[in-house]
């Protein structure tokens, strides 16, 4: 939970990371502590409230965005910094695929690495859906359920502290200290097929719990449409060759595509693709950053042998930052 303090102490703090012409100016403008917040633009008083909490070594903070209250760690340079700064995650993920999925009906969403829940809880809150989010850090689960029960979510999701795999197994699980949506199991009957650009070598390493996904949701009931996603930073192929009789029911499939840690895992576009054949069309887009122009509004669905070949092309720069999604469907016109 978050380590009260009072907002003078905070305030302080704060005023000590502030440039020395930021500090010239509250001396100058005899701004009371407790007046600072108001004289600060946002991005500065985020990036100053989220360093001063780890110089107080908070173990979690709140934020409030467009998806309602978030409580995640200080730590976390990416997600919940993100979030902190600009009240959202991945919006074109909401707005054209989940919101498209759902316009109409009810559903099934099954989160894949669900990190604090800022997927799953928007798509939760603006439909009439199940959803199930798989979280297997223990750290992040936390803050998923924490976040479940913040926006009053506790009927709608479900959370489960497991990981998604091919077999029933305990895992090595390495941390990344400053991305926690960049954790990664760490593989035992395969060879990494490129070199370590992130020092992963030196990461902490914890073990979880994983199970095949046809297990671990053998026995809920999946109503229709079924919208998966999976985000498991190069395990993915393992995640499919668990879930094979539940992709045959899937609607529409939105997977992270990451040459690079998909080949620190032992894997490679083939072995990514090779569960996939039940799906006929798919886009590929970017939903975090701008690395392609596609998008679900602007283009017609291409067929799946040219969303192999595109990654195959794609799998050649195994630069860390080079990732999209690859949003797979049934039916063509499923989103439309």
């Amino acid at each position: 939970m978050l380590i009260k303090k009072s907002v003078q102490a905070i305030a302080k703090a704060i005023c000590c990371h502030l440039s020395p012409a930021g500090r010239a100016i509250v001396v100058r403008d005899s701004i009371p502590m407790k007046d600072l917040a108001h004289h600060l633009p946002r991005y500065q008083l985020t990036e100053l409230l989220l360093e001063t909490a780890l110089k107080l070594n908070l173990s979690s903070i709140r934020v409030n965005g467009q998806y309602g209250e978030i409580e995640g760690s200080p730590s976390d340079k990416v997600i919940l910094r993100r979030y902190a700064l600009t009240g959202s995650w991945s919006p074109r993920l909401q707005t054209e695929i989940i919101d498209r999925a759902f316009k109409h009906t009810e559903g099934t969403f099954i989160d894949i690495g669900a990190n604090i829940g800022l997927t799953a809880i928007p798509a939760a809150k603006n439909h009439a859906i199940t959803c199930f989010a798989l979280e297997p850090d223990p750290i992040n689960f936390g803050f998923l359920q924490r976040n479940i029960e913040l926006n009053d979510l506790g009927s709608k999701v479900k959370p489960l502290n497991i990981a998604a795999y091919a077999t029933e197994t305990q895992l090595d699980f390495e941390l990344s200290p400053d991305n926690l949506g960049d954790h990664r199991i760490r593989p035992h009957d395969s060879k990494p097929l490129v070199a370590p650009l992130q020092h992963e070598e030196n990461r902490k390493v914890i073990q979880i719990k994983a199970l095949p996904l046809d297990t671990i949701l053998a026995t809920e009931s999946l109503s229709h449409p079924l919208v998966m996603k999976i985000d498991t930073q190069g395990s993915e192929p393992m995640v499919f060759r668990g879930a094979r009789e539940l992709l045959k029911q899937t609607d529409c499939l939105i997977v992270e595509f990451s040459p690079y840690t998909l080949a620190r895992a032992g894997f490679d576009v083939e072995d990514f693709f090779l569960d996939l054949r039940d799906f006929s069309y798919g886009y590929m887009l970017s939903f975090d950053h701008e690395n392609n122009g596609s998008t679900c509004t602007s283009s017609q669905p291409l067929e799946f042998d040219k969303i192999v070949t595109k990654c195959r092309l794609n799998a050649l720069n195994k630069n860390p930052d080079n990732y999209y999604d690859v949003v797979l469907l049934k039916q063509p016109g499923f989103l439309a």
